[in-house]
């Protein structure tokens, strides 16, 4: 399923290590993540946009100018975004 442009979401793991997105392009984004805080090896779960739009996202779900390649390339190809950390 394709999330709009835009749209604001959480990603919360089980010790409450949360990140906040931005859909840059609109596409697929993933329902799981890895936890991005240093030392956690759990997965943040998507709060499936049920979340304040008006936060300020630390990373973006974006469409990439070139096809990656490995195993995201396919997801691209079928209209998946990429994850990555917004550089404040």
């Amino acid at each position: 399923m394709s999330e709009a442009k835009g749209r604001i979401n959480q990603y919360v793991c089980a010790l409450g290590h949360t990140i906040t997105t931005i859909n840059r392009d609109e596409g697929t984004t993933a329902m799981m993540v890895p936890c991005f805080q240093d030392g956690c090896s759990a997965f943040a779960s998507s709060r499936f946009y049920l979340v304040d739009q008006s936060l300020t996202p630390n990373y973006e779900w974006y469409k990439p100018n070139k096809l990656p390649r490995g195993p995201m390339r396919e997801h691209v190809q079928m209209g998946g975004l990429l994850l990555r950390k917004i550089n404040q």
